[in-house]
């Protein structure tokens, strides 16, 4: 009887752990807020140089976007992966594009979540 104690309240902690990490995975909030995440790093008006020394810092640049227009985006722009979690039940990456206008000043993000399935 109390083992089975144990286990459950060891169980029960372990579930309490796992949601608190899926719950603050700022990649698994709804569009609206990952783009008020995103915006709250680089606000609408930050310089392309601000924007791109974020990316760095975080190490979410990729200049293999420059190569290859993706889809989200429209030029001018800086892409990178944000990073990924686990779906159910698939794994899923988190792309973001932040955009900028003629006087080189982002004027928008956007951002791409692609499922990793068979």
């Amino acid at each position: 009887m109390r083992l089975t104690r144990v286990i459950l309240v060891i169980a029960g902690v372990l579930v309490v752990a796992l949601a608190a990490a899926i719950a603050s995975n700022p990649l698994r909030k709804s569009d609206a807020d990952l783009r008020a995440w995103l915006l709250a790093r680089t606000p609408i008006g930050t310089s392309l140089t601000d924007v791109r020394a974020m990316l760095d810092e975080h190490g979410w640049h990729e200049a293999g976007f420059q190569q290859t227009l993706p889809l989200p985006a429209s030029p001018p722009f800086l892409g990178g992966e944000l990073g990924g979690y686990q779906g159910f039940p698939w794994y899923t990456t988190v792309y973001a594009f932040w955009e900028f206008d003629d006087d080189d000043r982002l004027k928008d993000i956007r951002f791409q979540r692609i499922m990793d399935s068979p």
